[in-house]
């Protein structure tokens, strides 16, 4: 993995992260807009390492990968998060109803009527889940039916579903849910890893990176509103993605450990925050922690970031070590690593 990827997955987990603070959080009148960002930055990232990592596997190969890299921590959260709402009944996002359970577990969407039925899993973080799974079984039929064509394949549909649900009214609550436009930005990340894989285009020095970068930023604080997701946060996005890339020669010169551990834990930090954040109003509601946001806000993000790495140290690396056994033996003996 680049280190500068790996530095974007960590900014990505921690936008997310510091908006769902300042609405789970006491101790501040300000609330962050922007933290959103940070998925349309995890979807072109996923785009791109699915592209530069998986185009060459075989489709059984890249599926089971990607379920191991997936669904242990996904499945343990959930099953916390149920756990919570049985014992306290208070945390927001979940809904454990049997069917609604086993349906969040198998990553099927459904609306859900605790959050004005939105399509939400018991794990409200989960929907970006969803549409990853929906992403990976896109690509791996394209390794299925158009080997040859995949990247062609699977960015023609990804455009062809919003396409449909524009032009039909079919009444089934999926077909918008996968349609959103969000889901072009697997297809932009994938073709920022196709140019990056042919070395079809590289930056010189850093002059190109900084515009890159500056024109994002231009765009997401002065650009027009479209309405559109990918176009006002997905351009963006790639643009960044595409600098930081560029940018990688400067980061190999002396790598920031925190920076790394911190990408390598995005994952449980996305998926562990949602867990925690709930319990910090009624600890201050009590005492336990000052009123001050700019006291107990940052403790909160703390917390968060120490939960995730220590949930990636001692859950999802061995657990996913076992699964690269599993599968070496599987494939007769052959190890590799699993792409993060």
């Amino acid at each position: 993995m680049l280190i500068g990827v790996q530095y974007l997955r960590a900014i990505a987990a921690s936008l997310v992260v510091i908006q769902h603070i300042t609405h789970f959080v006491p101790g501040g009148k300000w609330h962050m807009v922007g933290g959103g960002f940070g998925v349309d930055l995890f979807f072109l990232i996923s785009g791109f390492v699915i592209w530069v990592s998986g185009a060459h596997m075989a489709p059984g190969e890249f599926a089971l990968r990607r379920i191991a890299r997936i669904v242990p921590l996904y499945w343990a959260a959930t099953l916390i998060a149920a756990f919570f709402q049985l014992r306290n009944g208070f945390l927001p996002y979940f809904w454990p109803e049997a069917g609604d359970f086993i349906r969040s577990l198998l990553f099927i969407p459904y609306e859900n009527p605790i959050r004005n039925a939105d399509i939400s899993p018991v794990l409200g973080v989960g929907w970006t889940l969803n549409l990853e799974m929906y992403f990976y079984a896109l690509f791996t039929l394209g390794l299925v039916v158009a080997r040859a064509h995949v990247l062609a394949f699977v960015v023609g549909v990804l455009c062809f579903v919003p396409t449909v649900a524009a032009v039909t009214n079919a009444g089934d609550p999926l077909l918008p849910f996968y349609a959103q436009s969000i889901t072009l930005e697997f297809a932009a990340g994938m073709l920022v890893g196709w140019a990056y894989s042919g070395r079809k285009f590289q930056a010189a020095g850093w002059i190109a990176p900084a515009v890159m970068l500056a024109l994002a930023a231009a765009l997401l604080v002065y650009g027009p509103r479209s309405g559109v997701r990918a176009l006002d946060f997905g351009m963006p996005a790639a643009l960044i993605l595409q600098a930081v890339i560029a940018l990688e020669p400067v980061f190999l010169r002396r790598p920031w450990r925190l920076g790394v551990l911190m990408g390598d834990a995005s994952y449980a930090l996305y998926l562990t925050h949602a867990l925690i954040l709930p319990f910090f109003g009624p600890i201050v509601g009590k005492g336990l922690l000052p009123r001050n946001g700019f006291v107990t806000r940052p403790l909160a993000f703390l917390a968060c970031i120490a939960l995730a790495i220590a949930v990636h140290r001692w859950y999802e690396r061995p657990v996913n070590a076992w699964f690269r056994r599993w599968l070496g033996n599987l494939r007769g003996g052959v190890h590799r690593n699993l792409p993060h």
